[in-house]
């Protein structure tokens, strides 16, 4: 998902937050376009899929929801293909903007992986090959013949449907870094309120009542005590691997949980909390 330069966004959200757009594409010959997000991987910037689309007058409407991995300005329409596997090059842009919770002078390099070194092969190893794929060609042909004659069955991948645990490792994995500030962990404090509040009878609390009670919770405090520990003192690199290990346990009960949407309620709490 490529930065774009100048576009008015239809929707603001932070890094690791769900949300919500609505995206108008034109009917073709009187038909909805058949669309579905196309990726399922996180090095992509965002993560798309349709709840619903219904028609309005001579275009289509659609409900999407996205989160966002990277900070910047996108295009959305970009993460979306067509069913029928066309180009999606004539739909209209659909830009976003993300703003991060980590400093702005925050530097991150992705270092890609290199490749390893063949190993040499002597004259030997390289006969054993040959002789090994002169007996092994004439099976592979006529398995191959077999394949091609078959009609090959559509493959359907899994929708991947972020949980709340994916909007939290985001903010736990700045502390576990040294990366975190005080924004890091209001954000955290925000959502896991906004998750717990109703739960744990909180709703007439103030913010900073809530909050209290929140942290001695043994299950409900347990997250955003131990990040507010590695806050103030990050795990040295012989305790990094036992800190990712604690940080995955302590994120578990959130992985069947829905992200927390930026709505009213999320923004009252914030109101209030500063």
């Amino acid at each position: 998902m490529e930065p774009l330069e100048a576009a008015k966004p239809a929707a603001t959200v932070t890094v690791g937050t769900q949300g919500r757009v609505t995206y108008r594409v034109p009917l073709e010959n009187g038909r909805v376009v058949d669309l579905r997000g196309a990726n399922t991987d996180r090095m992509s910037g965002a993560v798309v899929w349709i709840d619903n689309v219904r028609v309005d007058g001579s275009s289509a409407e659609y409900s999407l929801r996205f989160v966002p991995h990277l900070p910047g300005e996108f295009d959305l329409a970009g993460l979306l293909e067509r069913v029928d596997g066309r180009s999606t090059a004539g739909l209209p842009p659909l830009v976003v903007s993300v703003w991060s919770v980590l400093p702005e002078d925050h530097e991150l390099t992705v270092i890609e992986p290199s490749a390893p070194a063949l190993p040499r092969m002597g004259g030997y190893e390289i006969a054993m090959i040959a002789a090994i794929g002169a007996w092994a060609f004439v099976p592979l042909v006529y398995v191959t013949r077999r394949l091609v004659r078959r009609k090959p069955k559509a493959i359907v991948l899994p929708e991947f449907k972020p949980t709340l645990a994916d909007q939290l490792r985001p903010l736990v994995d700045a502390a576990l870094n040294g990366q975190a500030d005080r924004a890091t962990l209001a954000r955290l404090e925000l959502l896991l309120l906004a998750y717990w509040r109703e739960r744990l009878g909180l709703e007439s609390n103030s913010v900073g009542t809530a909050l209290r009670e929140l942290k001695t919770h043994e299950q409900a405090g347990a997250l955003l005590v131990q990040v507010e520990r590695w806050l103030h003192a990050p795990p040295s690199r012989q305790d990094a691997q036992a800190a990712r290990d604690r940080a995955a346990e302590l994120l578990e009960p959130y992985r069947s949980a829905a992200p927390i949407e930026n709505s009213a309620s999320t923004s009252t709490l914030a109101e209030a909390a500063a």
